[in-house]
């Protein structure tokens, strides 16, 4: 029969409360920064699709072109999508027309529309700790005008 010595196990009670306070932040570190980087992510991709897609209806169907309507068009695709942690979730957005040379005709202007959106997006860190970590995001769509 074998007899366990409980001395031994005695000693170690508080070693799991202690391991558990060393690693608990670490692990929070981490969870918080893959959800922070998810996040940022998701809104690299509202103001990408906001920015394609007003540049897209920027250069079809129309004779006239507004570039005012254009940049609301980018807004508004933004507007209820965005995801921000203690500031605002809308964007601003511009578009406006560039002449450039032709490549293949250098007497020839291409016309073509840019549209660019900007989004300050506040970090999950800064939402906690109260600090101002702000990274801003632009996304930049230029397109040839189909007219």
């Amino acid at each position: 029969m074998i007899r366990l010595n409980r001395k031994s196990a005695s000693g170690q009670k508080g070693v799991a409360i202690i391991e558990a306070a060393l690693t608990l932040p670490l692990v929070l570190l981490v969870l918080f920064g893959v959800i922070n980087f998810g996040i940022a992510l998701y809104n690299k991709s509202v103001i990408t699709n906001a920015s394609r897609e007003a540049a897209r209806n920027g250069i079809v169907y129309s004779t006239t072109v507004d570039y005012d309507a254009i940049a609301q068009d980018a807004i508004n695709r933004c507007n209820g999508r965005l995801i921000n942690f203690g500031g605002s979730t809308t964007c601003t957005a511009e578009a406006e027309p560039v002449s450039t040379i032709n490549a293949v005709d250098p007497t020839k202007m291409d016309n073509t529309l840019i549209v660019r959106v900007n989004f300050d997006f506040n970090t999950v860190a800064g939402a906690l700790m109260g600090v101002g970590n702000v990274i801003s995001m632009e996304s930049e769509t230029q397109m040839k005008f189909e007219i």
